[in-house]
């Protein structure tokens, strides 16, 4: 089925929020909230419940993410549905830190055949360095 190939990761920059742990947590786990993160020029059609969001990225694909997993206050998972065009997941890690702050990240793991890579790296990248500055500006 295709789960050994090499995933592509894309990694975000890290950020320090002004926050615990908890509350970027229970944030970012109503994926309501997603919206407030995201570029809003570029997006389109961003539609949400609890457990899932999707949206259009200007000129380019429409992105699913659904509630896959979570690890209390440091891991979310969010996966593509079943319309996806590639199979991806999206991991966003929380680490807190010892003054209350909290370090945030994301990566994406997508099964991305080579040409299909070269063109959503760097949007995804940049959406994503874009998500973590959003973060931290929230609580800034």
């Amino acid at each position: 089925n295709g789960t050994h190939r090499n995933m592509t990761e894309i990694k975000s920059k890290e950020v320090v929020v002004n926050s615990n742990s908890e509350n970027i947590f229970n944030f970012i786990s109503n994926l309501n909230n997603f919206y407030e993160l995201l570029p809003q020029d570029k997006i389109s059609d961003f539609k949400a419940d609890n457990e899932s969001c999707v949206f259009k990225v200007s000129g380019s694909v429409t992105v699913s993410l659904v509630h896959k997993e979570s690890e209390p206050f440091s891991k979310l998972v969010l996966t593509g549905n079943e319309k996806a065009p590639f199979a991806y997941e999206l991991h966003i890690f929380l680490e807190e830190q010892p003054n209350g702050q909290t370090k945030a990240w994301q990566v994406v793991k997508a099964d991305l055949n080579p040409f299909i890579k070269m063109m959503v790296e760097r949007p995804l990248k940049n959406l994503f360095d874009f998500v973590a500055e959003k973060l931290q500006e929230k609580y800034a």
